[in-house]
């Protein structure tokens, strides 16, 4: 029995020569372990990364909600003033707080 060899070109520019086609590789088994939390971190931080910014909270003190509905620091204290929008405040003169969903929904109303 004869065996003939063709010869292909590889990117060094020597010829290697093609496997005889009657030779079969021989079966093998491949075993993979995968640390699924670490994976789960990684696609989480890359998700992340790719919105730009991590999960923030949905409260909102005043400079957040002045931002969050693009007017001034004082309208909103005006508003908070007034009642007319909803607010939470940790005590009597104390720290305005605005939850997003509150605000989204005041908008749809007003």
């Amino acid at each position: 029995m004869q065996t003939t060899f063709s010869t292909t070109p590889t990117l060094s520019g020597t010829a290697v020569p093609d496997p005889p086609t009657h030779v079969r590789p021989a079966p093998c088994e491949l075993t993979v372990t995968i640390d699924l939390g670490i994976l789960v971190e990684r696609i989480a931080a890359e998700v992340a990364a790719r919105i730009g910014a991590p999960e923030t909270s949905p409260w909102l003190d005043v400079a957040g909600a002045a931002e969050y509905l693009s007017c001034s620091p004082e309208r909103i204290r005006k508003l908070v003033a007034r009642r007319e929008v909803p607010f939470h405040q940790e005590r009597p003169g104390g720290r305005i707080f605005l939850h997003k969903r509150e605000l989204d929904e005041w908008l749809l109303r007003t």
